[in-house]
């Protein structure tokens, strides 16, 4: 069985608000999308259809 090389980061002060940030942005992305999707009924169009329509109206 083949293992993952794992590293441990130990970031500066900076560093670690800089990759705090950008977590929540994407957290924030994500749960913006996900309400976005729900919204739209199933019968709209297929799956892929609905997924890049929430898509295409991301900045």
């Amino acid at each position: 069985m083949k293992y993952s090389p794992r590293y441990r980061l130990f970031p500066t002060t900076t560093q670690r608000e800089s990759l705090d940030w950008t977590r929540d942005t994407v957290r924030q992305l994500y749960n913006h999308a996900l309400h976005e999707f729900t919204k739209i009924p199933e019968d709209e169009g297929t799956l892929r259809q609905r997924v890049w329509h929430v898509r295409d109206e991301l900045p």
